[in-house]
This record gives C-alpha cells, structure tokens and sequence, in this order.
C-alpha cells in the first residue's frame, strides 16, 4: 500500500488522529478558517448600583447576539440574559459569588 505525501495517522504523543508530513515535504502554510472566527466574546464590565432600564439600553446598543452575567442593580442583584435585542434581568436564583458580579459575557460578530 502506497502512502501519499500528507497521510492521516494517530499521533502518538498527543493520542489524536492528526495530519503527518513526510520529512522533505512542505507543511501546510496556514490554517482554514472556519464560520466560527466570525464571532468573538468579550466581558462587558458593569458598575454596581446601575438602573436598571439604562442598563438594558445599553446593553441594547451593543448589539451583542447573546449575553449572559450577574449585575448588582439598583433594586438588588440580577442575573442577565439576552438574545439579540431581547434582554432579561431576572432575580439572580441564589447567591452570587462576589468575582462574577458585574460581568457580562458579550458574543458578537467579529470583524471580517
């Protein structure tokens, strides 16, 4: 059996399946992108004691596709979620550790 010049072997260090090149041979010069590299996520800091609706509106204006994190509000601490525009604080369900507060993770589109 004949092998070409860039054959798929398991890699014994790592245990994986990977491509192997032949001593001699040139490697591949960059990596494929994939659809993945168009979105990028992000903390977007947020001070305790914010209101909330201006909290909303600004988290609107980032045009984030989805955020997630955990705000002290004004009227108590909120666990945040959205969806395109759609943007929810919800009473946080239990406690929240004090590092994870007033951090929201933003996915968006990346630049192109």
């Amino acid at each position: 059996m004949r092998r070409s010049a860039t054959s798929i072997r398991p890699c014994c260090f790592r245990r994986t399946w990977t491509a192997c090149v032949p001593s001699g041979a040139a490697a591949p010069r960059s990596t494929p992108r994939t659809p993945h590299d168009r979105f990028r996520s992000r903390e977007f800091p947020v001070e305790g004691g914010v209101d909330a609706r201006t909290l909303v509106a600004r988290l609107r204006d980032l045009g984030a596709l989805r955020l997630k994190g955990f705000v002290a509000t004004s009227d108590g601490v909120h666990l945040v979620q959205g969806v395109a525009t759609r943007i929810e604080l919800l009473p946080a369900p239990g406690p929240v550790r004090p590092d994870l507060l007033g951090r929201i993770v933003v996915i968006d589109r990346g630049p192109a």
